[in-house]
């Protein structure tokens, strides 16, 4: 976008401040208000997505889901540092939330929580390939990890495998992946 252009849309120019009303968020939070997903008509219903991460708040009152499961050694999925919680509610937190706006992407999904993490905040290889062999087992078209990697670990052969020998499975992995200095 060129400078001009830029310069005329901050300015408040009439096609820009008419597409880009300001945002209140009384029932929506602004991010899905700036990405539309307020106003869309598909809230995620028939579609599977397993959230891989630190467990879940299983007193949460608006997460419900399908499947839960821990990977850490220990059978308690609870999610002692709130990452895990965070990233299922905003990809399935409902409609109307218990309190506040609403901040759930897709609403209709069916949700799946494995816990990968131990409470150190530490995942093993083999913790990683399990959850998401369980979600393949699951159905799931979406594995979502968010998580760091120390670069001077690079990548790992066993994830390597797991993927060549899934080739069959339809789930897409999401993965965010922040590098971590190392």
């Amino acid at each position: 976008m060129n400078s001009a252009r830029l310069a005329d849309r901050e300015g408040g120019a009439p096609e820009f401040t008419e597409r880009c009303p300001a945002l209140h968020e009384s029932r929506t939070t602004w991010g899905l208000q700036s990405t539309r997903v307020d106003v869309c008509k598909h809230f995620g219903a028939g579609t599977r997505v397993c959230v891989l991460d630190s467990g879940v708040d299983v007193d949460h009152p608006d997460l419900t889901p399908a499947g839960v499961r821990s990977f850490t050694g220990s059978a308690d999925v609870q999610d002692r540092v709130g990452h895990g919680t965070h990233c299922a509610g905003v990809i399935a937190g409902p409609r109307v939330p218990s309190r506040g706006p609403r901040y759930g992407v897709a609403c209709d999904t069916e949700l799946f929580v494995g816990k990968v993490f131990n409470t150190s905040s530490e995942a093993s290889d083999d913790a990683l390939i399990a959850g998401i062999s369980w979600a393949v087992e699951n159905r799931c078209d979406i594995v979502s990890m968010s998580f760091g990697v120390p670069h001077a670990e690079g990548y790992s052969e066993a994830f390597e495998e797991m993927t060549s020998s899934r080739s069959g499975s339809t789930a897409l992995t999401a993965i965010t992946e922040g590098q971590l200095a190392g």
